[in-house]
């Protein structure tokens, strides 16, 4: 015989005020709480500075140089006849210094490229990190409603233990007065032990989603406002919803920007092929410490031609043509893979609605059979053991019930992540005070 336990969680809960947790509030904490999304952030941010380092990339490129020098230069000047002779011996020694300057005109589109990619790559970081906040997202969906989850089942479970507590001491009574078999309330005890037993490992279990739902959001676990429940229904029609997702999906952000990168390479690859051509002016600042031989300043055009550079231009050109075929490849097989994952999640969540009205059904059945086998074991008309699993089965009922809210909910979050508009899963559900 087990005694009557009270626990502890839910009398505290019961007597002790709780600060209520949305599950946008449940995500904010989990966002604010994750060194991974953090790393993300980090990363984006390097991003777009890379960016913003390279959008001067076309200015002019100004030097200034300065050396410490010692030449020797030994002058012997071709006089005609009748001059004499002569040669002179210049040592010098100081500082030189020169302003150099160098602005490309033509790189073949070289410069615009090079920064595109850049900007495409601030955008792939930026889907990335949307990537993982998604995905970090959802697996908050099953601890948040994973632990209401386990709250109601340890709820279901103490109240079936208690029922089946009285009806134990019930049947102890009219065994002592004759009215059943010794074997029936021998029955009616090992039905109450064993519901103690189911209780407290739905208490263990809830326990255990506690302390994972504390890790996750950085906080301890509160009062869960946003229950377990059946959502509002979409407005939007499956060929919206594939629109929407075409659009919205992270995965194909990222896609579509490392396809643009793809494409700014083989930009850059056949800007390798064509020639270059700059303007360049050099200024002496201390002329008295310049080579007699070199100019005090000067000013001219330049044109680089690419003729041997050791590795084949065109070959690169192929294969960077190649990454981006490759690339459009995996953007067709991820619009395939997105618009069947949509219609599993959409049959999904329309099974679990049939599902849920089918057990409202089977939940009045339930109670109304218990009541029935209470009123006939009152009354002699039913044994201990069909009270016990009348009992039960409202038990098994009630937490079937509530493990199809639970994967409602879990379609309903799948199929607003696939959309990329998981912000509308607060819109369409319910929030209650604790």
């Amino acid at each position: 015989m087990r005694p009557f336990i009270i626990s502890s969680t839910l009398f505290l809960s019961c007597w002790l005020p709780s600060q209520a947790m949305t599950l946008v509030e449940a995500q904010q904490g989990m966002l604010a709480n994750s060194n991974q999304l953090k790393a993300q952030n980090l990363n984006v941010q390097a991003q777009q500075q890379r960016h913003q380092a390279h959008r001067w990339l076309a200015s002019p490129r100004i030097d200034l140089e300065v050396a410490g020098v010692q030449y020797q230069k030994l002058i012997e000047p071709d006089l005609p006849p009748p001059y004499p002779d002569w040669q002179y011996e210049l040592n010098q020694g100081g500082l030189r210094a020169q302003a150099k300057l160098v602005a490309p005109i033509y790189t073949g589109g070289k410069i615009t490229a090079s920064q595109e990619a850049l900007r495409w790559s601030s955008e792939q970081a930026k889907a990335e990190q949307l990537q993982t906040q998604d995905q970090m997202t959802r697996t908050l969906i099953d601890s948040y409603f994973g632990l209401q989850l386990a709250k109601e089942a340890e709820d279901i479970y103490h109240k079936s233990y208690q029922l089946l507590q009285e009806h134990q001491h019930r049947a102890s009574r009219f065994a002592d007065q004759g009215m059943i078999s010794q074997l029936q309330s021998m029955q009616a005890a090992v039905a109450a032990d064993q519901s103690y037993v189911r209780w407290r490992q739905a208490q263990q279990q809830r326990r255990e989603a506690e302390i994972y739902f504390s890790q996750l959001v950085g906080q301890p676990a509160q009062c869960l406002a946003t229950p377990l429940q059946i959502s509002a229904p979409l407005d939007k029609s499956s060929q919206q919803l594939t629109l929407t997702a075409m659009q919205q999906h992270p995965g194909l952000k990222k896609l579509h920007a490392l396809e643009k990168i793809s494409a700014e390479q083989i930009n850059i690859e056949r800007s390798q092929l064509r020639p270059q051509v700059f303007a360049f002016a050099q200024a002496e600042l201390n002329p008295h410490m310049s080579p007699l031989s070199e100019p005090d300043w000067m000013l001219g055009l330049g044109l680089q031609v690419p003729i041997n550079t050791g590795v084949s231009r065109r070959q690169m050109v192929q294969a960077a043509e190649l990454q981006n075929q490759q690339v459009q490849m995996l953007q067709l097989q991820a619009q395939q893979d997105l618009i069947m994952g949509l219609e599993i999640a959409e049959h999904r969540l329309s099974h679990s609605i049939q599902v849920h009205e089918l057990l409202q059904q089977d939940l009045l059945l339930a109670e109304e059979n218990a009541r029935l086998q209470q009123l006939a074991f009152a009354a002699g008309q039913a044994t201990s053991l069909e009270l016990s699993e009348a009992t039960l089965q409202l038990a098994v009922t009630e937490l079937e019930i509530a493990q199809a809210k639970f994967l409602h909910l879990q379609s309903l979050a799948d199929l607003l992540l696939r959309l990329g508009q998981f912000e509308q899963l607060s819109d369409l559900l319910d929030n209650t005070p604790c």
